[in-house]
């Protein structure tokens, strides 16, 4: 898959690529469901049998080659030892539903990754993603957080204090995979063979989705991206200044982030990103707000409802992002989870500690208490380190190769919630141990083409503050597949082609 533009998949019909795109996105979606993803790998095979003929003929002639020891025969090794792990230290089957594992959808993920991506269904994600943010700039418009998902008290905007207090859903289910969208929207822009004011126009529209759906690690990650992308071009063409000179994309990235900089870093955006928000008297003077507008605002802040997302330990960002270090009357929580610990579904799900309950002895904890003394986590510290004291506990076989949720009782509704590590590296290595983990790092990084390096370490760094990669299969999973198993974009970097 060197080229995008003559590759198999661009034969297919064009419903078939809008087909493709809906399936890619649909289990964010309001009305989406994780296993249409499933459709995927079918479409490809269906679609392309004729490229999948010719791999399977090509991988028969050179079964011990490197491409077929790092694309077949070492997915075959980690789902071999992923499956032993299981069958010896994962939890009781009680269900069929407990059969599945997600390191099984492994080989799904690499078919989707390597057979499904064209041209023309980069055009259709960034279009829909596009309208997206449309709805999303709309919805901040009105006031609400989606004009699609039932909040009931939540669904409106009383805090305009803080850009956290405003951020909106778009069509997802919540604002943080709104954002990821519009980060991965601007990634496929790059390669698109389209006009430059248009991609230009794009990149407005995107970055101000960015901006509704207030997510902190996707402005990050912008930054990131496009000082990676400027640095590339210029260490790879530096022996050549008036190539580098000559280089649209090196202006491009230049300009880009110097613009992010420039907004992102004003004090009205860095106290907005700030989940106190600005002052009252702040905003009421760099707003140049009338007198009407003050009475408004004093009643709003008499009746409480400015403050709704300003104290960290009060605010859900989404079905598994609770904070819960504040949580009051232990025991009655503890007897409402022991009742719904009943269900089969969450049976196997140990409990999240309080900060008091973690042994606070060991040397990580330690490091890790004085590295993010002064970091506001929105509660993720008490959920990181509940994972880093069961990975020290159980180093080697973590959670035998089962996806490690902990449970905790949601303050707002008094309901059982399952809660992710909200860090890729911690969910992968308390879920298959250190040795497996490592392994599929190692497998990674035998993928890594060298070109898109610039995409590969922005979403790493974006799974090391939010759950990004390693959900089995999901649509940022197939993007970051796609990425180190592709040479190919549309920026011309200077670098020699890698291996693929």
């Amino acid at each position: 898959m060197n080229d995008l533009t003559n590759s198999l998949a661009d034969s297919r019909p064009w419903w078939v690529e809008i087909l493709i795109v809906f399936c890619l996105f649909s289990p964010g979606y309001y009305f989406g469901n994780e296993y249409i993803m499933l459709a995927l790998p079918l479409i490809t095979l269906i679609y392309d049998h004729s490229f999948w003929k010719k791999m399977y003929v090509n991988w028969k002639n050179n079964k011990w080659n490197y491409n077929a020891i790092r694309y077949f025969w070492i997915p075959c090794l980690f789902l071999f030892l992923a499956g032993l792990n299981k069958l010896f230290n994962g939890h009781e089957l009680r269900s069929l539903r407990d059969l599945y594992s997600s390191f099984m959808l492994l080989p799904f993920l690499l078919i989707t990754a390597r057979g499904i991506f064209s041209i023309r269904v980069f055009k259709v994600a960034v279009i829909f993603v596009i309208i997206e943010c449309f709805v999303g700039i709309l919805e901040y418009y009105f006031k609400t957080r989606s004009f699609f998902v039932p909040l009931n008290n939540e669904s409106m905007i009383f805090n305009d204090i803080s850009i956290y207090g405003t951020r909106v859903f778009g069509f997802a289910t919540n604002s943080p995979i709104f954002g990821l969208r519009c980060l991965i929207a601007l990634f496929i822009l790059e390669f698109i063979p389209w006009k430059r004011y248009l991609k230009w126009i794009f990149k407005v529209i995107l970055f101000l989705g960015v901006i509704v759906s207030f997510n902190r690690s996707v402005v990050i990650c912008c930054l990131v991206f496009y000082s990676l992308q400027f640095v590339q071009l210029a260490w790879n063409q530096r022996h050549s200044l008036r190539q580098l000179v000559r280089n649209k994309y090196f202006y491009d990235s230049l300009v880009t982030f110097i613009l992010l900089a420039l907004v992102f870093g004003s004090d009205f955006m860095m106290k907005g990103m700030n989940r106190d928000g600005v002052k009252r008297e702040e905003l009421l003077v760099q707003l140049n707000t009338t007198e009407k507008e003050k009475k408004f605002f004093d009643g709003n802040s008499e009746n409480g409802l400015n403050t709704e997302y300003s104290n960290d330990s009060s605010s859900v960002q989404s079905n598994n992002d609770v904070s819960v270090e504040n949580r009051s009357d232990t025991s009655s929580s503890l007897k409402q989870i022991n009742a719904q610990k009943n269900s089969l579904s969450i049976l196997h799900y140990p409990q999240l500690k309080e900060i008091y309950e973690l042994d606070s002895l060991g040397a990580f904890t330690r490091n890790f208490l004085a590295l993010t003394e002064s970091i506001q986590s929105s509660g993720r510290k008490l959920i990181w380190l509940n994972y880093i004291q069961f990975i020290e506990k159980n180093p080697l076989v973590g959670n035998g190769s089962e996806k490690l949720y902990f449970t905790a009782l949601n303050p707002r509704n008094n309901e059982l919630e399952l809660m992710h590590a909200h860090n890729s590296f911690l969910e992968l290595f308390a879920t298959n141990g250190l040795l497996l983990g490592l392994m599929y790092l190692l497998m990674i990084g035998m993928w890594w083409q060298k070109k898109n390096s610039p995409f590969i370490i922005t979403i790493l760094i974006y799974s090391m503050m939010q759950y990004g990669i390693f959900w089995g299969m999901s649509f940022i999973d197939v993007i970051f597949v796609f990425l180190i198993i592709s040479n190919y974009n549309n920026v011309n970097f200077g670098s020699k082609p890698s291996r693929s």
